[in-house]
């Protein structure tokens, strides 16, 4: 990338966590993989509280149907895991992942948590310059 970020069109994919086969959709860890794959640069993704039920907590990636019941849960530490492996399968390009945070304290932790150990150095934690007039490339 030779101009700042904001100088390029990005390959966005909104409630990316629905594959589609055929007529049927349905919540899957496979859709990041096969849009990670098809060049999406862009990912959008709601996280709500998890479950602790066998160890850690893990908050759930899922949409909140009628009268808040969730929709087909994927858990946030198997989503994450597909993104770092599949993130730069077809393209050497950032992926820009947006939250829709909609979980308590303990969760946003937990989510904190999984970003850092599975993304470790791909993550962009810190001010790239702060005199910086224009996104970086």
């Amino acid at each position: 990338m030779s101009q700042p970020l904001s100088h390029y069109l990005v390959n966005s994919s909104f409630e990316t966590f629905v594959y589609r086969s055929g007529v049927n959709l349905k919540a899957s860890y496979k859709a990041y993989e096969v849009l990670l794959r098809q060049g999406v640069r862009f990912i959008d993704m709601d996280i709500w509280d998890g479950d602790s039920d066998e160890g850690p907590l893990i908050p759930c990636v899922c949409k909140k149907g009628g009268l808040g019941a969730a929709v087909e849960k994927l858990k946030l530490d198997k989503v994450l895991q597909t993104i770092h492996e599949n993130a730069f399968e077809s393209s050497e390009y950032p992926v820009i992942i947006s939250l829709n945070v909609q979980c308590d304290l303990e969760n946003q932790k937990a989510t904190a948590r999984l970003f850092n150990e599975i993304f470790r150095e791909n993550l962009l934690t810190e001010q790239v310059d702060p005199d910086e007039e224009e996104l970086p490339s």
